[in-house]
């Protein structure tokens, strides 16, 4: 079986002018047969571009202004003896950081309890070994003395936890002093 012979190139567009690879699509058909055999090629004239219409874009709607009162000549500040007056913007007041705290809950000898708030350390605080904590004495000169803290108070709570023994909380003095060491952590040190 033989080809056809293949056409000559397509000259297209106005004529004497040279022809563009744009001018011409080329096509190429294989049916599905078992056998497909050699494929055809064939050249065909390029569908026509056509310049678009012009888009027309409708001006924006201005929406009509209404003032209430027109400013009069004499309260214009072009017109005025007294300067403009600026309306000065406050930046908004950032919170200041909050410096960390320890926070600690103690039991009277009466039975009443007082809270003290630690800002650095060390805490300056003696305890004497047993669940919950009391307090043995504070080192002369120490945060505790200063903050006031007393020997034979008993250390209920640090921060919001519990350290006096009950269910829940540190229950051996090797526990609260862990538990303490955690939290004692987060303090800045003496310099």
């Amino acid at each position: 079986q033989s080809l056809p012979p293949f056409p000559p190139p397509l000259a297209v567009g106005p004529i004497g002018a040279p022809p563009y690879p744009f001018d011409a699509a080329m096509m190429c058909c294989c049916n599905n047969e078992p056998d497909p055999g050699p494929a055809t090629v064939v050249i065909a004239p390029a569908v026509p571009m056509m310049t678009p219409a012009p888009v027309v874009v409708p001006p924006p709607v201005q929406k009509p202004v209404v003032m209430e009162k027109a400013p009069s000549l004499h309260e214009h500040a072009f017109f005025s003896h007294e300067p403009a007056v600026e309306e000065k913007v406050e930046p908004a007041k950032e919170e200041p950081a909050k410096e960390p705290s320890l926070v600690l809950h103690f039991e009277t000898p009466d039975g009443s309890t007082i809270t003290k708030v630690m800002h650095g350390r060390p805490l300056g605080l003696d305890f004497n070994k047993t669940v919950p904590l009391e307090v043995r004495g504070t080192r002369p000169g120490g945060r505790a003395e200063k903050l006031g803290i007393q020997a034979k108070w008993k250390l209920m709570k640090v921060n919001d936890a519990h350290v006096d023994g009950r269910a829940g909380s540190p229950q051996t003095i090797d526990e609260v002093k862990h538990h303490l060491t955690q939290v004692t952590a987060s303090l800045p040190p003496d310099h």
